[in-house]
């Protein structure tokens, strides 16, 4: 299961870069279904560009 973690924070920060974000805050990880080896993997935040 890490590695499936791992490999949505990565898809999510470089969906965060395609949009121009400066970074990504309030990540949430749910996992609502494990079954047989297999796992649903959901993680989301809310990209940021900062403004000076």
């Amino acid at each position: 299961m890490d590695e499936g973690i791992e490999s949505a924070k990565e898809r999510m920060i470089e969906n965060a870069k395609a949009l121009g974000a400066d970074g990504v805050y309030a990540v949430s990880i749910a996992t609502p279904q494990v079954a047989s080896g297999a796992a649903e993997i959901i993680m989301y935040g809310t990209a940021f560009k900062y403004v000076n």
